[in-house]
């Protein structure tokens, strides 16, 4: 999501007036609902129900892209419609369902597995350590514990050199996809 939302500020895309599908929202399944509110609250730092500029730029600057204030206001007055400032968990979950889950469907899991790695391995190096597992999932604000993020890195790490290189990444979400990234529901018609 980060990604596309990078992508989408570097293509003009928040400058535009964006539009949003109430009934897409509204015939969403309740487990995807929770997931992308607890998307939300990995980005509202402060827990008050509401995601800042300063909040949103802190997180990218955790993962390594800095955005400028001008792009993050932009990201922000675009997804919040109230005019409040923030993006509230509604704003974000319409925004969300709208403009980042029907791209989603277009990305294979390779590319997929090639962009999140990039965001956990902040050395370059090709492989991923605990410490920048733990900072990643930090930004998120996850609460792994160190001893957590060691064993799933372990849980990962094939070849038992205490990293997970981009191939170990992509067979666990090639293994995972239906539960990280479920599919989406389809429409029957009804006789």
């Amino acid at each position: 999501m980060v990604n596309q939302m990078i992508e989408k500020a570097n293509d003009g895309f928040f400058e535009r007036p964006i539009t949003f599908d109430d009934d897409l929202v509204d015939s969403l399944p309740p487990v995807q609902l929770r997931n992308i509110e607890k998307i939300f609250d990995g980005f509202d730092e402060s827990g008050d129900g509401n995601i800042s500029a300063s909040e949103l730029g802190d997180v990218f600057k955790q993962i390594g892209v800095a955005l400028t204030k001008d792009i993050l206001g932009k990201i922000v007055n675009a997804i919040d419609k109230d005019g409040s400032g923030d993006i509230s968990k509604e704003e974000f979950v319409r925004f969300y369902v709208c403009h980042i889950m029907p791209s989603d469907d277009q990305v294979s899991i390779e590319d997929r597995a090639r962009s999140l790695f990039a965001m956990f391995d902040s050395s370059n190096d090709g492989e991923i350590t605990i410490g920048e597992m733990k900072s990643a999932l930090d930004a998120f604000n996850f609460g792994f514990t160190v001893d957590e993020v060691g064993e799933l890195i372990q849980e990962l790490d094939e070849n038992v050199d205490g990293t997970v290189s981009l191939e170990e990444f992509n067979l666990m979400l090639e293994t995972y996809k239906d539960q990280i990234f479920p599919p989406k529901r389809k429409e029957h018609p009804i006789y």
